[in-house]
């Protein structure tokens, strides 16, 4: 798990594959959830960085300390794939 501090930016990244090569899904949204579970942000836009690179900045200033959840909803076609990854404030 990665650490941060409160008021820190947290960048949010993630590689979109296909067939193991960097490709772009036809939308990637992110949802960020606080600890206890509480979602805070909900299906935000990612913004692309290059094929298959994006990323989404969350503002972390006034968040409370603890485990904060992120998840990924790709889109690609008629397929629908959800990747998990998480962080923790100080």
């Amino acid at each position: 798990m990665k650490y941060f501090d409160i008021g820190e930016t947290v960048i949010c990244t993630i590689k979109a594959k296909q067939n193991g090569i960097l490709k772009d899904p036809d939308s990637l949204q992110i949802s960020i959830y606080r600890p206890g579970g509480t979602k805070d942000i909900n299906l935000a836009p990612m913004s692309r960085d290059s094929e298959g690179n994006w990323h989404y900045d969350y503002d972390t200033a006034g968040k409370e300390a603890g485990n904060y959840r992120g998840e990924v909803r790709g889109v690609a076609g008629a397929r629908i794939k959800f990747v998990n990854g998480s962080f923790r404030l100080q």
